[in-house]
């Protein structure tokens, strides 16, 4: 028995795996250590960015979270 509709499940499903995509590179660009040799870190709006990169693992951390929750409850628990 499944949370909510079948094919509701199925585009949550692609949503959150796209947002997970977006979640990662936020995350990663926003990263200091990774890519601000790159990117000139002096930069007012690379700072604002920067700033934020606590709240991009939040959003990447909920949507992998609800990601698989979703998944698990439509497809069950692989044998």
């Amino acid at each position: 028995m499944t949370l909510f509709d079948p094919q509701l499940e199925l585009r949550l499903i692609f949503v959150f795996g796209i947002l997970n995509i977006v979640g990662i590179a936020l995350v990663l660009l926003s990263c200091r250590c990774l890519f601000a040799r790159l990117i000139n870190p002096k930069s007012s709006i690379m700072m604002k960015f920067y700033n934020l990169h606590c709240y991009y693992w939040l959003l990447f951390l909920i949507s992998v979270l609800a990601h698989a929750l979703i998944a698990f409850d439509l497809l069950g628990i692989p044998k």
